[in-house]
């Protein structure tokens, strides 16, 4: 495992990629969830 190399910059990135990817899989389930309302 390398760690010290381009990981100065990434941590910032890391954490704010984290957060659209929370935002990200919330509205996944809600379209889930209307298409199931749409379907029935």
């Amino acid at each position: 495992m390398r760690l010290g190399r381009g990981k100065r910059g990434t941590r910032v990135g890391e954490v704010r990629w984290q957060s659209i990817n929370i935002q990200n899989r919330r509205r996944a389930r809600e379209m889930e969830r209307v298409a199931e309302r749409a379907g029935e």
